[in-house]
């Protein structure tokens, strides 16, 4: 086909998009500027590429990340040149520790206007260092037969690494001017764009292994044999997967099963390690002779502790993610697990009935020491929000919990998390939360549920901006406890003199206003009378319903403490 001058830059774009959809690309989130043109004009031509166009750049690529969270397949992202492109980074960085799969498309000056001072003009080449796991500098348009064969292949490749190697990839397309096609060629390319794709055979992408099985080696195999106190542990993921791996080895073994993952149901599940582990005495008397592990760094405090106390102890790690999880520095052997079907082939291989039996009447004794402490509370705390929602979300709906202490009070309060539940705990930030709950919640086309802090909600609240793409509700649970309580647990809270003012940083934010400027559901919840009378059934019609959950942060603090405390 002959292009013109002024069509080339979208048409390079057009043929790029074009193949990234035949390699099952669907959703693309775009921030607006000039220098992208070519890439939106040709995102917007394209009836295959569902587009949300989303003001911020830092929440538009969290959005992104939400989405390939919830499918399990890149979403991909356009942004123009200069400092648009660098306010990805955060989530690149969550999308590279936490194995999502993500597409950065940024727009680029053309090499003639680099590092001579012109406008929006940065160094973009690399721009995210080595967090990408496959980058590539597109080139300005060239109608060669191999350029435009090697730009569809780039599009290819991009999907292919995204996806095997679970991470984000950047691609950088120059453009020079003109930005603009001309109308009647985009309506061209918008009428082609509607024809049945081609039968022709391309360069398009496949996932290596992701539906194979593996063996375990034979010296792995022998500790499995011999071992009379396992402790099995399932550690979060990135991308949910159907795997229920831990769960069917804790029953194979009869052992405990501590999990940090949403999973099928196991009897073997114990619901209150989290509590329960940071006695001293119980981790002692629970001490197991091999630990298998799955998925990333467990978010647990307590558990931390437990396994940073057992040195020596054989410790087998199945992980999901190419880089390594050993925070504690005791990983004893690795298995490339990566989601996929074990082949355990065991006989006769169980613990020590007396084993799981202690877990049990432990944690029976916490649960019931815990739902005392609760009912006890006459002021709203965080754990009885928790404690109530625990038990009241529909299984249908996704759960989201946000960083600091909501993850780890779902999992103190209301024990481990339901299946359909995300975290961004790659770099456990609390920078686009919200963002990453709507996306999951469009892609997954599923109501949900986000439970979040004052400062994290304040951190991502552009994000509010779009409620309006979603066809579900989703109610963000604010817990407003006056600032980052999170700092309450270390040793900087004894330092009056500068915590307040350093630290917790309080705010004096008018969430009702913030709701009402953004056109959304509020509620007010300052009570426990109020929290039992909540109905969430009740939030129905689709957008954000935000419930604010005005709690005593010294009440809350007090409570957590007192679980900690908690001995037999």
């Amino acid at each position: 086909m002959k292009v013109k001058k002024q069509d080339r830059a979208f048409f390079w774009a057009t043929t790029f998009l074009r193949e990234l959809h035949a390699c099952g690309v669907s959703q693309l989130v775009i921030s607006p500027g000039s220098r992208s043109t070519p890439l939106t004009v040709a995102a917007s031509a394209h009836p295959g590429l569902t587009t949300h166009v989303v003001l911020d750049e830092r929440s538009a690529a969290f959005m992104a990340l939400g989405m390939g969270k919830s499918q399990g397949k890149p979403t991909g992202l356009i942004c123009t040149s200069g400092t648009a492109a660098a306010n990805y980074y955060p989530a690149i960085i969550e999308a590279r520790h936490s194995g999502v799969p993500l597409l950065v498309l940024t727009a680029d000056r053309p090499p003639h206007l680099r590092n001579i001072g012109a406008s929006q003009a940065i160094d973009q080449v690399k721009l995210f260092g080595d967090y990408p796991v496959f980058f590539h500098e597109a080139g300005e348009p060239v109608w060669e037969r191999q350029d435009v064969n090697r730009l569809k292949s780039v599009a290819a490749q991009s999907v292919s690494a995204s996806l095997n190697h679970k991470g984000p990839v950047h691609i950088n397309f120059p453009f020079r001017k003109p930005l603009e096609p001309d109308p009647g060629f985009v309506e061209q390319i918008r009428k082609e764009n509607d024809k049945p794709a081609s039968d022709k055979p391309g360069p398009r992408t496949t996932v290596s292994g992701s539906e194979n099985s593996i063996s375990l080696p034979d010296k792995i195999k022998v500790l499995l044999s011999k071992c009379r106190r396992p402790v099995v542990i399932d550690g979060p993921r990135g991308v949910l997967r159907e795997s229920n791996a831990a769960a069917l080895l804790a029953d194979l073994l009869n052992a405990p099963l501590l999990s940090e993952f949403p999973n099928l149901s196991s009897e073997k599940k114990i619901s209150g390690f989290d509590g329960f582990l940071k006695n001293e005495a119980i981790r002692k008397k629970l001490k197991p002779d091999l630990i298998l592990r799955f998925g990333q760094q467990p978010v647990s405090k307590a558990l931390h502790f437990y396994l940073h106390e057992l040195d020596g102890i054989p410790h087998i790690h199945f992980g999901d993610l190419d880089e390594w999880q050993d925070a504690t520095h005791n990983v004893t052997h690795r298995v490339e697990w990566h989601g996929r079907k074990i082949l355990w082939q065991l006989d006769n291989v169980r613990s020590n009935p007396e084993w799981m039996k202690q877990w049990q009447q432990i944690d029976e004794q916490f649960g019931s020491f815990k739902d005392r402490k609760v009912a006890d509370e006459h002021t709203l705390t965080d754990g009885g929000v928790f404690m109530h929602f625990g038990g009241h979300v529909p299984d249908s709906w996704n759960v989201f919990l946000s960083n600091s202490f909501p993850v780890r009070d779902w999992m103190l309060f209301a024990g481990s998390p339901p299946r359909s539940s995300f975290v961004n705990r790659g770099a456990s930030g609390i920078d686009g939360l919200i963002s990453t709950a709507i996306g999951a919640t469009i892609a997954s086309q599923k109501p949900g549920i986000l439970f979040i802090g004052d400062l994290a909600t304040l951190h991502d609240s552009n994000a509010l901006l779009s409620g309006k793409f979603l066809d579900h509700p989703l109610v963000i649970v604010l817990l407003n406890n006056g600032g980052g309580n999170i700092f309450r647990m270390l040793p900087i809270f004894e330092h009056k003199q500068l915590y307040t003012d350093f630290f917790e940083t309080p705010q004096l934010v008018d969430f009702e206003s913030l709701s009402h400027s953004h056109e959304l559901d509020y509620t007010a919840v300052s009570t426990i009378k109020e929290l039992k009378a909540l109905d969430l059934a009740s939030f129905s019609s689709a957008g954000i319903h935000l419930v604010e959950c005005k709690t005593n942060a010294e009440a809350s603090m007090d409570l957590r403490h007192s679980l900690w405390n908690f001995s037999e």
